[in-house]
């Protein structure tokens, strides 16, 4: 089974986002990620990890990049 961080990884490449995602200090507004592309994101996030992000988890300036991504992720799924 992939990880979290794999799956992530996955939809935002599947969204056109630079594979410099991957690294770790690249935030999405330095990758030219705007609001509405990371609303697109989550949508999909959502439908690959069979869960929902709360309207608090919609702003994208909350995630510094990846990393806090696939925390968020997995603390939905924790709860779940």
């Amino acid at each position: 089974m992939k990880s979290i961080k794999e799956r992530v990884v996955k939809v935002l490449l599947n969204n056109k986002v630079s594979d410099k995602v991957l690294e770790s200090d690249i935030s999405f507004t330095d990758l030219g990620i705007n609001s509405l592309a990371f609303i697109k994101i989550l949508i999909d996030l959502e439908l690959e990890f069979d869960c929902e992000f709360q309207e608090e988890d919609l702003l994208y300036e909350s995630y510094v990049g990846l990393e806090s991504l696939c925390q968020r992720v997995d603390t939905i799924l924790e709860n779940k």
